[in-house]
């Protein structure tokens, strides 16, 4: 089932607070720069991710091993971490906002 178009503002706004907690809280530093590098990054991955995705747990496993993949070089660069660092971030932080919202599917 489609989401309403209506709802995925908030949507967004819901996946980037998740993953800007995950991350500041695994990061712990410079929480404004990690706000900002959090939005910027699911700017870029989120949108492609909700377009390509119209159903099923399989889809669903490649979409976000694609994002995770994706943000976790856009992470190392922009944080300037190193990349264990950045796959571990993003590991976490992808996997949050996906058990949501297949959590909130089944509701």
């Amino acid at each position: 089932m489609q989401m309403p178009l209506s709802q995925l503002p908030l949507v967004l706004l819901v996946t980037i607070a998740i993953e800007y907690l995950v991350i500041i809280a695994m990061l712990r530093k410079e929480p404004l720069k990690v706000l900002l590098y959090a939005t910027l990054v699911n700017c870029i991955t989120w949108p492609p991710a909700m377009f390509f995705y119209t159903g099923g747990m399989l889809q669903l496993f490649f979409i976000e091993a694609i994002v995770f993949i994706v943000e976790s070089v856009l992470l190392k660069y922009l944080l300037q971490i190193k990349m264990r660092k950045a796959f571990m971030l993003s590991l976490v932080a992808n996997a949050a906002t996906a058990l949501l919202g297949v959590a909130l599917s089944m509701i």
